[in-house]
């Protein structure tokens, strides 16, 4: 009669340690697999492009594929996608990609090719290595053709893959999230722009330059994500140009 009580009781004891096992595993799992992410978007980077400025209206722009295919892009001006940006590459993507990056043999290129052009659009590729070192090229012109072809297939990746806005990113350091500098185009009136985004609350806070038609405007970042609104108003055709608003540091 005894070992029949103790049989139930035996079995409960069992369960409650299972339980707590269990939950201990799991709960070491979700950090591992934080950690993962953590590696995977951070520190395990392929190759990264940044294309530079000229006299005219060159797309401005930083682009970091690693090595698991995720892409990341962080528009500065005139590209369609301002801000940061993410997306995946294919994996026919990729392997042309890796083919390209073998064509090259990155330890016998120079760190700058000269040029004499100063108004050419520069870039500079990063290629990353197992070890963790990393090497850099730029140029504007006299680049190998190999390299030009790299950079030329990474490039087309801006009209190719699905972008999102990447609404995790951190702000710039300073940068006031619901507040935009918005330079509107001469005769636009900024009462009337903001009522466009009524059901963002956008509002014009102050005219910062009257002669520029320059304004600082509001939004309820609750109703959207600071990104979003930052690429929704640089796409309008009655902006010049758009700038989250900073902090005045202390001196």
């Amino acid at each position: 009669m005894k070992k029949l009580i103790l049989l139930p009781f035996l079995a409960t004891v069992l369960m409650m340690t299972s339980c707590k096992t269990n939950k201990k595993n799991a709960a070491s799992s979700t950090q591992t697999t934080s950690k993962m992410e953590e590696s995977i978007q951070e520190a395990d980077k392929w190759i990264s492009m940044s294309k530079g400025a000229c006299y005219g209206t060159c797309p401005i722009y930083t682009m970091t594929i690693h090595k698991n295919g995720l892409t990341k892009f962080s528009g500065k001006r005139f590209c369609a996608m301002l801000g940061p940006h993410i997306a995946q590459l294919s994996s026919e993507q990729m392997t042309s990609l890796e083919q390209h990056i073998a064509e090259i043999q990155v330890e016998e290129l120079p760190e700058k090719f000269e040029s004499m052009i100063a108004d050419l659009p520069s870039t500079e590729i990063t290629f990353y290595e197992k070890d963790g070192t990393s090497r850099s090229v730029w140029w504007n012109m006299n680049a190998p053709e190999k390299l030009v072809s790299l950079s030329t297939l990474m490039d087309s990746y801006r009209g190719e893959l699905n972008w999102k806005i990447d609404n995790d990113a951190p702000l710039p350091e300073g940068a006031i999230g619901n507040q935009l500098l918005i330079y509107l185009n001469i005769g636009v009136s900024a009462s009337e722009f903001a009522k466009q985004y009524s059901e963002y609350n956008l509002i014009p806070k102050k005219e910062v330059e009257p002669t520029q038609n320059y304004w600082l405007f509001e939004f309820d970042k609750n109703k959207i994500p600071p990104y979003e609104m930052f690429n929704l108003i640089s796409k309008s055709k009655k902006t010049q140009n758009v700038r989250f608003n900073m902090k005045v540091s202390e001196r």
